[in-house]
């Protein structure tokens, strides 16, 4: 079912918007009894062209100081992006009206003498920045994080708490909270900060799936010709496809929020809902679509893996500071691993499609130079300073979580049908640490992982992830892949399928080590000639063999003249020096890998690729 968002009627003052008349967007989970008097929230988007949500916030403490502070981080996104920069004219005043006394004690903290009794405060909080880590607010919608909006009270985290929100004619919300009584609630500051809110004029449908109600919520400009309904039905199919897999879904209802414009952003995972953003321009072509479904699958099983099977590290929520995991590998590695096998469940992938992707994967993987270089574990547990905050020379230290524990989530995969002879999955290890973990609250450990893990297989798994995610050794997929009867080859990067030369074939057998931006080293991989010739990042490349370069593909194309086992001089600028460097080239050690089917698939293949 589609419908356009519901309107309120034109009023001359800010409308002070009641959820339960805003498209049913409030089907409430259990909840437990609501005591009387919890933190309650008014937003104020009434002034769009502004930017600022103006928010209002009483709170109920007996202390005679209060301590209020907003979030450092929001979860699902390991950085400190120290939300409170964003606030201004923060003030206080009791019930009654009388000013109360503020003082900051820290960048996000604010402690407030209020005598014992309960008070109000109130700020302003700059929300110019479209991204689904953070707040936006424009003239034709909001989209609210509540991790940079609502204040919260220290050690008080778990008492209710309720939102009103205001906002222009004819807007309408939607988000995964329940409302009673005019107002969004939330039984703890856990699930507020953990449901996104959107308000706007979206386009809604609305589907059912075993028993529980999704909504797909699209915020997109009105003169951008999108097919809706095929996102609305790919997203559907991929939720299928995880309902298969898992067992079911753990939530009576789910929200779908998806924000096309200017600028793309990725996703963000929540436990009944999902805030995208992608670009506009993504959807020129249709690969866009497919990107959406991808991103969708992504998101949408972080419901299980993140959200309701976690780190025990990872809720309670420390709010101002960091929480360190080492398990991202597994919450986000092994995401992307079940995100591909949802694509071919779903069927919007073909099993070439799907055996294509990890050839890509595989391919991309190998020429990466810090791939095993440091334990996937420890990757996880440095993501605050690395994953988001990359130096220069982090990719030949260091790998993306992502990239990494996707490669071994397909091998642990492979691993465990191999040896059940079919009869276990990776999927298989989620339902065992959902039953035992998830579905009752309680965190999980990496020794939870590899139990699941080898309960699932048969046999015992703790050698698999003491090499390749507490170890550097590398990941044998290559060698479970052929197990697996899947036929594996690897070709030169400068030739084609049939062995002819590929476009620009010169440029890319001729191997310096260097990747590039424009003509500016990026990066020198290590062993490579660059490294032997002593560049530098940073050394900005103008002349080889004395002639000017002006562009990575001029810069490229003359090395590809010069060719393999031949010396080329480079002319550079290091800083405002000048100097010359002799390379020696070599063959492009990187390879093309493909990955076929088999005539007769077996029993193995045809449980893992989705052929029955």
């Amino acid at each position: 079912m589609r419908v356009r968002a519901c309107r309120l009627p034109a009023m001359r003052q800010p409308v002070w918007l009641a959820p339960m008349v805003l498209c049913a967007c409030a089907t409430a989970r259990p909840a437990s009894a609501k005591p009387a008097a919890p933190v309650h929230y008014r937003v104020d988007l009434s002034a769009p062209a502004s930017q600022y949500m103006h928010v209002e916030a009483r709170i109920p403490s007996r202390s005679t100081r209060t301590k209020l502070a907003l979030p450092a981080w929001t979860p699902g996104s390991y950085r400190i992006r120290d939300f409170s920069k964003h606030v201004f004219g923060f003030s206080a005043e009791s019930l009654d009206g009388k000013t109360l006394e503020v003082e900051a004690l820290d960048k996000q903290t604010w402690e407030v003498r209020n005598g014992g009794r309960p008070f109000v405060v109130r700020y302003r909080v700059y929300t110019a920045t479209a991204s689904v880590r953070t707040s936006m607010l424009d003239d034709t919608h909001a989209s609210i994080n509540g991790a940079s909006v609502f204040v919260f009270e220290p050690g008080k985290l778990r008492r209710p708490h309720s939102v009103e929100l205001s906002a222009p004619e004819g807007w309408s919300v939607h988000t995964a909270l329940p409302s009673r009584d005019g107002s969004l609630v939330a039984d703890d500051y856990d699930i507020l900060v953990d449901s996104p809110i959107e308000v706007g004029t979206p386009i809604v449908d609305r589907f059912e799936l075993e028993g529980t109600a999704f909504e797909y919520v699209l915020t997109s400009p009105d003169d951008l010709q999108l097919d809706q309904a095929r996102l609305v039905e790919e997203s559907k199919a991929i939720s299928g496809a995880f309902a298969e897999m898992m067992g079911g879904f753990p939530m009576q209802r789910y929200v779908f929020l998806m924000n096309v414009g200017d600028v793309g952003g990725g996703g963000l995972e929540h436990a009944d809902s999902t805030m995208m953003m992608m670009s506009r321009t993504a959807f020129d072509k249709d690969t866009g679509y497919d990107a959406a479904a991808r991103l969708t699958a992504h998101e949408f099983f972080h419901l299980w893996n993140v959200k309701r099977i976690h780190d025990a590290a990872l809720g309670p929520f420390d709010y101002r500071h960091e929480n360190y995991s080492r398990l991202l590998w597994f919450h986000e590695g092994f995401t992307e691993t079940m995100e591909s096998l949802a694509m071919r469940r779903s069927g919007l992938w073909t099993s070439k499609e799907y055996l294509d992707h990890i050839a890509g994967a595989l391919t991309g993987f190998e020429r990466k130079p810090g791939r095993d270089a440091m334990p996937l574990s420890e990757v996880s547990f440095r993501a605050w300073t690395h994953a988001y905050q990359p130096e220069n020379n982090h990719r030949n230290e260091t790998v993306s979580y992502y990239e990494k524990g996707d490669i071994i989530g397909v091998a642990l995969d492979l691993k465990i049908r191999l040896a059940s002879h079919g009869k276990g999955s990776l999927p298989g290890v989620f339902r065992r640490l959902m039953k035992r973990f998830g579905a009752v609250g309680k965190g999980i450990t990496a020794a939870d992982i590899e139990r699941a893990a080898s309960d699932e297989a048969g046999v015992d798994l703790a050698d698999f992830f003491a090499r390749h995610v507490d170890g550097v050794e590398p990941v044998p997929l290559v060698a479970l892949l052929e197990e697996a009867g899947i036929g594996v080859k690897s070709r030169p990067a400068w030739l084609r399928p049939d062995g002819t030369d590929a476009p620009r074939a010169a440029s890319k057998r001729a191997w310096a080590g260097l990747q590039l931006q424009g003509t500016t080293v990026r990066n020198v991989t290590p062993g490579s000639p660059a490294e032997a010739s002593a560049l530098m990042r940073g050394d900005e490349v103008i002349a080889v063999q004395g002639r000017r370069v002006k562009t990575e593909a001029a810069l490229r194309a003359a090395l590809g003249r010069v060719g393999p086992g031949h010396r080329a001089t480079l002319t550079a600028f290091r800083g405002s020096r000048l100097v010359d460097l002799d390379v020696e080239l070599q063959d492009n050690p990187h390879r093309i890998v493909t990955l076929a089917l088999p005539t007769e698939p077996g029993p193995v293949l045809r449980s893992w690729l989705a052929l029955d």
